[in-house]
C-alpha cells in the first residue's frame, strides 16, 4: 500500500473537483497553496505522474500552447469511449452524444482515412457561457 502524503491527499481532493474539466499541474499547485501548504511544483508533477502511471489520469499536450494537460481517465470518471469538447476559456468538458460522435467518426474515416482514438480525443473551442461573455464585451 502506498503511503499517502499530505500533498498526495490534497491532489486526490482536487481530482474530485475535476470530473468535467481538464487541468494543468499549476492549477493543482495553486489549489495546494490555497490550502495553506507549501509545495514545490516538481512535487506536484511527480505526484501527478503517479496518477498517470496508475491509469487514473490521462496526460496530453494542449494544442494551443503546448502545455501538459491532465484529465480523469474515463474508467474513473464514468466516461467511456466518446469524444469531448473542451472550452479553452474555462476548461469545461462537454461530452458528445454517441449519435453525434458516430457520424463524426464515420466522416473522419471516410473522408480522411483517419481513425480516431476516442479515449484521448478532445476538440477545443468555446462553451456557450464563455462565448456569450465574449460577445458581451
Amino acid at each position: 500500500m502506498r503511503y499517502k502524503t499530505k500533498t498526495f491527499q490534497l491532489i486526490e481532493n482536487y481530482l474530485k473537483t475535476c470530473c468535467d474539466k481538464c487541468f494543468r499541474a499549476h492549477d493543482v499547485y495553486d489549489y495546494i497553496v490555497a490550502n495553506e501548504m507549501k509545495v514545490n511544483i516538481s512535487t506536484v508533477y511527480r505526484n501527478l505522474e503517479q496518477f498517470v502511471d496508475a491509469g487514473q489520469l490521462i496526460k496530453y499536450k494542449s494544442g494551443n500552447n503546448d502545455v501538459w494537460m491532465y484529465r480523469l481517465n474515463q474508467q474513473f470518471s464514468q466516461c467511456h469511449e466518446h469524444l469531448h469538447l473542451q472550452c479553452k476559456e474555462c476548461g469545461k468538458i462537454i461530452h458528445i452524444k454517441k449519435e453525434s460522435m458516430d457520424s463524426i467518426i464515420t466522416m473522419l474515416e471516410k473522408d480522411y482515412k483517419f481513425f480516431l482514438d476516442c479515449d484521448i480525443s478532445t476538440i477545443g473551442g468555446l462553451c456557450k457561457t464563455c462565448m456569450m461573455k465574449k460577445e458581451l464585451k
